[in-house]
């Protein structure tokens, strides 16, 4: 009988879209055909997917579990939306809890609008609102439960040239990431590390991970913390329903600019019944946001302040653990789901999705 998935070490990969979940996982599994990477605009990841990392769990027998969840600040799926997919599937599984989080960003990044900035700071307050209360020191909060994972470091060793100016401003953004955007979370025990897109980097970033949540006060994300809680009274609340109000404003801009098209005569509309699939399409989504302010439960009783947008302290664009591989393949599969030593597993591995 499979063991529980209560019982794996857990890990949710969160990050905006195209930060490098999907390739994470792949250099994990060392297979590029997984085709869960894509070269694209849009998020290729819409929905909620687990996965076993075969041959390759902690001392003695945990097995490891990562989450893949659809892309923060993603233009088909609201912030909640992909809250709401976590819980559901703890809810399905009988998980309580999310031992770690890791967070991806990108290194390349030139700029971090304030959309992304709000995300980021919605972000912090999930977690610590699975601390104790009132904590204060590192000892008993559970921010070290996060890895910032900055990604896209092998993409610096495309530009033949300049190639050294391209790495500097790559180690400027992430000391600016690290003094500044993180620096809350890091003081409390929080982790920001580099991804270089091998095997070898996502098993020393996993290992890490483990480390780190061994010294954190709980885990990162404690479903029962919310029980009897309306969304809208969470410290995090006030995010979501930014989210919210802001991707309702951005359709109602857009329907009526499509209208307007559609009507106006001094326009020449080449395939109307395109136009009009688009602007049932954003109907459609309204009528979801509109259901989703329901699940918030009204305005949110803590407000969160306006950030600007910010601009990173360069324009373009970890510690490694010492984790040694097993002698059998680690894997990554899809079984079946209704302390701190070293990973033990293999170079190559493969993944199994656990359905639930």
């Amino acid at each position: 009988m499979p063991p529980s998935i209560s019982t794996y070490q857990k890990y949710l990969l969160v990050g905006p879209t195209g930060a490098g979940k999907s390739t994470f996982i792949e250099a994990l599994a060392n297979d590029r055909t997984m085709g869960i990477s894509k070269d694209q605009l849009e998020g290729f990841t819409q929905a909620l997917t687990a996965y076993e990392v075969v041959n390759v769990h902690y001392y003695p027998d945990d097995s490891i579990c990562l989450l893949d969840v659809p892309g923060f600040s993603d233009t088909n799926l609201s912030e909640i939306e992909i809250l709401e997919m976590v819980k559901t599937w703890m809810k399905d599984n009988d998980v309580s809890s999310l031992e770690s989080v890791i967070y991806f960003c990108p290194i390349t990044d030139t700029r971090l609008p304030g959309s992304r900035r709000k995300t980021i700071e919605m972000f912090k307050a999930l977690v610590q609102s699975s601390s104790r209360p009132g904590s204060g020191s590192a000892h008993e909060a559970n921010e070290g439960t996060v890895m910032i994972v900055t990604t896209m470091w092998d993409q610096l060793q495309d530009h033949w040239h300049n190639r050294q100016m391209h790495m500097e401003k790559a180690e400027a953004n992430y000391a600016y990431l690290e003094d500044t955007i993180w620096k809350d979370m890091i003081k409390k025990g929080a982790r920001i590390t580099k991804f270089t897109n091998t095997q070898r980097s996502a098993l020393d970033i996993l290992e890490l991970g483990r480390r780190r949540w061994g010294l954190a006060y709980g885990n990162a994300y404690r479903l029962h913390s919310e029980l009897n809680v309306p969304l809208n009274e969470t410290t995090y609340g006030g995010f979501l329903y930014q989210d919210l109000m802001a991707r309702m404003e951005s359709a109602r801009q857009a329907r009526k600019a499509l209208e307007f098209a559609q009507y106006d005569l001094d326009h020449d509309v080449d395939e109307p019944e395109l136009v009009e699939a688009e602007i049932k399409r954003i109907e459609v989504l309204l009528q979801n946001y509109e259901q989703q302010l329901k699940i918030l439960g009204g305005p949110p009783k803590f407000q969160p302040e306006s950030e600007p947008c910010n601009q990173m302290s360069c324009s373009e664009d970890g510690p490694a653990s010492s984790t040694k591989p097993s002698q059998t393949p680690p894997q990554i599969h899809q079984p079946e789901t209704h302390s701190s030593a070293g990973l033990k597993g293999r170079m190559k591995t493969f993944f199994r999705r656990l359905r639930g």
